[in-house]
């Protein structure tokens, strides 16, 4: 079962945004996009970085009231990475979109890309936020995000 951290993110003060592991309990998750036939828009599986990965990925989304309370404060959160504002931010949507259409966009900015997406089309493209994992070989499943 994918774990739940969101409500810890609430908590998180000023010196807890400079300690490594706080961020990482507070970034943990995966975003991706589906449209109108549920089909899955999402960095391709060989792009995903994990210890544990196979050609077996599982998505599961977040509980409505988490994904609520996560939304806005990552909308704004994501902003203080030095990576966010070098990888993703200096970019235009159309530079952004073709580096999706060509498998270059930044690792490890998914709620961007799933952004970045939905804003092509609004009513084609749905954002959701939740956890990723990977199905191993004996059928259990290693939860890589969220």
């Amino acid at each position: 079962m994918p774990k739940c951290i969101l409500d810890k993110y609430i908590t998180l003060d000023e010196r807890e945004k400079d300690n490594p592991h706080a961020v990482s309990q507070v970034t943990d998750y995966h975003a991706w996009c589906v449209d109108e036939s549920n089909k899955v828009y999402d960095y391709p599986i060989e792009q995903i970085p994990s210890l544990a990965k196979t050609d077996k990925v599982i998505r599961r989304p977040f509980d409505i009231d988490h994904a609520i309370k996560f939304y806005p404060f990552m909308m704004d959160f994501r902003k203080c990475f030095f990576s966010y504002q070098t990888k993703v931010a200096p970019f235009t949507h159309e530079q952004k979109m073709a580096m999706i259409n060509n498998n270059t966009f930044p690792v490890g900015h998914c709620l961007d890309r799933a952004l970045t997406l939905r804003e092509s089309d609004p009513r084609k493209f749905s954002v959701v936020i939740g956890s990723l994992g990977f199905i191993q070989p004996d059928g259990s499943i290693f939860w890589e995000y969220g």
